[in-house]
């Protein structure tokens, strides 16, 4: 299949001889007829409205018709033209061109030339002081930038290690050369790092300045000092001093004891005061006042909090269970006694997990029943008893 024009200005001609309108329900795309990097204006004599698959295929025709730097950015253009489809908004018509160009054979076929021209593209490898090499193209901008803005670079046309051919994946002829030149340069910065150093202690001003700043550790004592105790009392004295009789190098720690005032600062943190309650009330007073509102009827200490805040149920009464025979059911704690003097026994029969299992398994088809007081599991509903369970009893 071949493109429907054979040179650029084949293709310019015919989309000027067209009287095309910008949103007139078709996607169109502005081109400059001659590139701007070779001089060309933004005048309308100079712009035409070309399809998405003609735009690619301008700059496809005029970077077959030149070479070096402007084939290559021709190339590249071609090819993010019909890119970044997913970037439009959903209703953009750029979007909605790009998905019927890539739908199409023809644009396909252009795409693909498009790809193995710029793959067939000479590639240089270059590096930048001890950075890792990395490939540009040979004939593209990126080189005479770099050269424009005074970047010094090296070309590595060979293998850095054997000097044999490289390639246009790697730097170098083999994995084993490349992993070897990587670590080169690692060391290379290393030392580098080392010689900096060294070379900056050889200024006078930099050494001095460092000096000082060592000979002080971190809790402001000099580094020719040293702490001696005897046991009860620590003090420092010259590292090259003698140690006197009785005492020894190090310290004792000191045992560490709040002075009144301070315990009363913490006392005094967070609100001043002991805790009281009465009536569901809790409050907190100062120590020199508790006794006048214990006298007036307040009690001293908390209660629980829970309680206060819309979680009523917390002071409910304390259930437990009985059984007896096939039957077990829960009571209030304080009717216990009660139950035991009938008969009945504290706590569930066959309490183990391995037993519970094998009841549940026989208890299968068993309903909760309730008289508002006993809970009991029975098949069929015992007279005064309703379906479900209560938690809550009366007093």
């Amino acid at each position: 299949m071949g493109f429907p024009f054979t040179t650029y200005m084949d293709l310019i001609d015919y989309a000027s001889s067209q009287e095309r309108i910008k949103n007139n329900g078709r996607y169109y795309e502005m081109h400059h007829i001659i590139p701007k990097h070779e001089g060309g204006l933004d005048d309308d004599s100079n712009l035409v409205l070309l399809t998405l698959y003609e735009h690619t295929l301008a700059h496809y025709l005029l970077a077959m018709e030149s070479n070096g730097r402007v084939m290559t950015a021709n190339l590249i253009s071609a090819q993010l033209i019909s890119s970044y489809g997913d970037m439009c908004s959903d209703n953009c018509a750029r979007k909605a061109a790009i998905e019927n160009f890539l739908n199409d054979p023809k644009a396909i076929e252009l795409l693909e030339n498009v790809k193995k021209n710029l793959a067939d593209l000479p590639r240089a490898w270059i590096q930048i002081g001890n950075q890792k090499p990395y490939p540009v193209a040979a004939n593209g901008r990126r080189i005479d930038n770099m050269i424009d803005n005074g970047i010094q670079f090296k070309f590595l046309e060979v293998c850095p290690i054997c000097n044999q051919p490289n390639s246009r994946s790697s730097f170098a002829c083999c994995k084993e050369h490349t992993i070897e030149y990587l670590a080169s340069l690692r060391n290379a910065v290393k030392k580098g790092q080392s010689e900096t150093v060294a070379a900056s202690w050889k200024n006078e001003e930099v050494a001095n300045s460092r000096k000082k700043s060592s000979s002080i550790s971190q809790k402001g004592i000099p580094k020719n000092i040293v702490w001696i105790t005897n046991g009860t009392n620590n003090q420092t004295i010259k590292k090259d001093a003698e140690v006197p009789q009785g005492w020894r190098k190090g310290r004792t720690a000191e045992k560490w004891e709040y002075t009144p005032e301070q315990k009363a600062a913490a006392k005094g943190r967070n609100g001043i005061g002991i805790y009281i309650h009465k009536d569901d009330i809790v409050k907190r007073v100062k120590e020199s006042e508790l006794q006048s509102w214990l006298d007036n009827g307040w009690i001293k200490g908390s209660i629980d909090r829970r309680i206060h805040v819309g979680m009523p149920h917390l002071n409910r009464k304390k259930n437990t269970w009985i059984h007896k025979e096939n039957e077990c059911i829960m009571i209030p704690k304080e009717e216990l006694t009660q139950y035991l003097d009938n008969g009945w026994i504290k706590g569930r029969p066959n309490s183990s997990k391995k037993v519970r299992a094998k009841q549940r398994i026989s208890q299968a088809g068993l309903y909760w029943f309730t008289n508002g007081i006993i809970d009991k599991r029975a098949r069929e509903q015992p007279e005064g008893f309703y379906r479900g369970r209560t938690n809550t009893f009366p007093k």
